[in-house]
């Protein structure tokens, strides 16, 4: 196992350091990138074995292939913090919140990106939202969901890699094979 852990996104670098049983795992999954159908199979496939309700995956060009972002359900909202006050945020919004978790990622977007926003689906809907969103409970789902997302990756032949430039390696759900 790495001594540190040093993904693109250096931003959650301390929690999984800390934390983490699977670093090179996490890593290794910062070298895989998916497209936007891709993704979302992966969200399906990883949400059916945590049986959790699936989310709405919305992949989206404008997004940077290395961030994401898991919004909660209204029903976690409500459960969190009573409905008056979701009621009242969402008049504020001028809309309502979505009745299932909604996550956004890049299009193409990475394999660690998916799991780390897998993990927050899973953290809001067994530990509640009062939970922090990327302390030790939150890694130990982070490790959990990368694991179930390295076994398809086994199973589909894929390699963490990339081109000479550092690039991550496109993979396809639906073909089980590397893009060139």
């Amino acid at each position: 196992m790495d001594s540190n852990y040093s993904p693109l996104d250096q931003r959650h670098a301390r929690w999984l350091n800390r934390f983490s049983r699977c670093l090179d795992l996490h890593a290794a999954q910062y070298r895989i990138a998916l497209d936007g159908v891709e993704s979302k199979n992966l969200a399906l496939l990883l949400t059916a074995r945590f049986d959790l309700a699936h989310p709405i995956v919305k992949p989206h060009r404008g997004r940077k292939p290395n961030t994401g972002r898991c919004e909660p359900s209204r029903g976690q909202l409500i459960a969190a913090y009573g409905e008056g006050r979701v009621t009242v945020s969402e008049e504020a919004r001028g809309r309502r919140y979505p009745e299932h978790p909604v996550v956004r990622v890049g299009n193409p977007t990475l394999v660690g990106v998916v799991s780390h926003e897998i993990a927050h689906c899973l953290v809001n809907h067994a530990d509640g939202l009062h939970t922090p969103g990327h302390g030790r409970v939150w890694v130990a789902r982070y490790d959990e969901v990368a694991r179930v997302a390295e076994i398809w990756t086994r199973r589909s032949s894929i390699e963490p890699s990339g081109d000479e430039r550092g690039n991550p390696a496109m993979i396809s759900l639906r073909a089980d094979r590397v893009l060139s």
